[in-house]
């Protein structure tokens, strides 16, 4: 929270001052105070994002991300309008066009993009993972021992509740959803566009 409120006041600090043409850009600022005048371009403010907020967004979707989604919407919110204010976007313009145009996704769908990947990288690439990795989800062809046109992944029977809040049964539900096309996918780099692009649209 902390990246956020950083940006967010940076952001904001810029934004009312370049859209103010009454006084000239002041060229004192004070120990505690950032020159911005870098920040009007659009590539700078994205990369400023992805330094001081995305970073913390990921480190507490590892940590609290397998939530009830109404849990989320306090910081989905507040990073709406962050994202809004660094794009200079007013009210009309839909949350949608906000996280397309920096590539990345609301804390929901962002959770179950990184739950997919490491699904992914269990699957086709454990060698990149740490052991403990290596068997965390089970193909329905290794127990029924015939291949099928789908990579879907076993679902063990688990409460309702705490047992749907499980990384593995997160995981594979999250997996089984997806088209064989998907599931089907080698390459990391094609599977991470493909399922950022299914996201954008469905947030599963």
């Amino acid at each position: 929270m902390l990246g956020i409120g950083l940006v967010l006041g940076l952001a904001h600090f810029t934004f009312c001052h370049t859209s103010s043409t009454q006084k000239p850009a002041s060229p004192h600022f004070t120990n505690n105070s950032v020159s911005l005048c870098f920040v009007n371009h659009n590539n700078t403010i994205c990369n400023i994002y992805f330094a001081f907020v995305h970073p913390y967004i990921l480190y507490g979707l590892e940590v609290y991300g397998n939530i009830y989604p109404s849990y989320l919407d306090k910081l989905t919110i507040l990073n709406n309008k962050l994202l809004r204010i660094l794009q200079k976007e007013g009210c009309i313009c839909c949350n949608e066009r906000l996280y397309l145009q920096y590539n990345t996704l609301p804390p929901v769908q962002l959770f179950n993009y990184q739950v997919l990947n490491l699904v992914h990288k269990v699957v086709y690439s454990p060698h990149l993972l740490p052991s403990i990795f290596h068997n965390y989800f089970t193909l329905t062809s290794s127990i029924h021992g015939y291949e099928t046109r789908y990579n879907k992944l076993c679902l063990t029977h688990v409460n309702i509740g705490f047992g749907q809040r499980i990384l593995i049964y997160k995981g594979s539900q999250l997996w089984n959803r997806l088209t064989s096309n998907l599931t089907n996918s080698t390459a990391s780099k094609s599977f991470w566009k493909k399922i950022k692009l299914l996201l954008s649209c469905d947030p599963m």
